[in-house]
This record gives C-alpha cells, structure tokens and sequence, in this order.
C-alpha cells in the first residue's frame, strides 16, 4: 500500500497525520507545540513520523490509564520503606488478621474435599483417597488464591509488594 515516496520519507503532514489516525487536528498540535510527541518544523510547517507519534500516543494513554486507575494509593509508600510506625503498624495489622482469616477460609474449604475423599474415594487409607481426589483440592484452592490479592485491599497490596522492595 505504501508508495515508493512514502517509504523513502516517513514524514507525514498535520492533516495527513489526524486523517490517518483518526483525531483532531488541533489536538495534534496541541500535543506536539506541548512536547509530548515529536514532531519536525521544515520550513514553517510540522512534520510528523507516524510510527513515532503512535508509539508517544499509546504511552499517553497507558500512563492516564494508570493515573485513572488509581496507582496514588501506591506512590504515597516510598519504595524500600521498612519502618513501621503510625499509619505502617495499622495496616500491618490488618494484613495479619486479614490474612488469618483468609487461612481459616482456605482451611474450611479444603475441608470440604478431605470429608468426599474420606467417604466416597477409593484407595484402601485416606492418604491414598485423597491423592485420587486431587483435583478436587485444586478447585477448591485455585479460587481463593485467585481472590486473595482483592480480599487483601488495594492500599495493604501494595504496602506488602513496597515493604519487600518492588516498585513496580
């Protein structure tokens, strides 16, 4: 599709630039007189690479993306952070019991497996029941380390992932 011209110099025109991907104009130039993507003034008029402005383009919109989704919670804790005081000790806390209590959950749960394995499986001793039963172990496990992150909470999450030193 490409002509032989176009190949030679990427370089596209303001209206060609907006036609092909689809925004206005004067955004595209709000955004490239800003800085945020790159353009070339030749002769008086701008010039854009569209391989380029895309690339900037998709980094914009992953980086609101992320702002919408709500990384503040993450970047009040400074990475590496190991003290534990005030607010730190509370949410400490809460990871504990919150994830006691997940335990427990996790426990009962299993429980349920372990008494249809007892009754039900086959094998002589209910070690060798419940090792023909283990997929029901698995179905029973898999959901809740699933939904163990949003059991947790967002602020505690990412309190337990910059206390051991991620900052991603």
């Amino acid at each position: 599709m490409n002509t032989e011209s176009e190949q030679l110099n990427p370089f596209v025109s303001l209206d060609a630039l907006a036609v092909r991907l689809g925004l206005p104009r004067a955004f595209l130039r709000k955004l490239s007189k800003s800085g945020e993507i790159p353009a070339l003034n030749v002769n008086g008029r701008i010039r854009f690479d569209e391989t380029v402005v895309r690339e900037a383009l998709t980094g914009l919109a992953r980086q609101a993306q992320r702002q919408r989704r709500g990384n503040q919670v993450c970047t009040e804790l400074q990475p590496g952070d190991k003290s534990v005081g005030g607010e730190s000790k509370k949410l400490v806390w809460s990871i504990l019991v919150r994830s006691a209590l997940w335990l427990l959950l996790l426990a009962a749960l299993e429980c349920v497996p372990g008494y249809c394995a007892w009754r039900w499986g086959e094998g002589k001793n209910l070690i060798q029941k419940s090792l023909q039963c283990w997929p029901l172990f698995v179905v029973m496990f898999a959901p809740c380390a699933l939904a163990y992150p949003f059991f947790l909470g967002r602020e505690r999450w990412c309190f337990i992932k910059f206390w051991k030193g991620d900052d991603k």
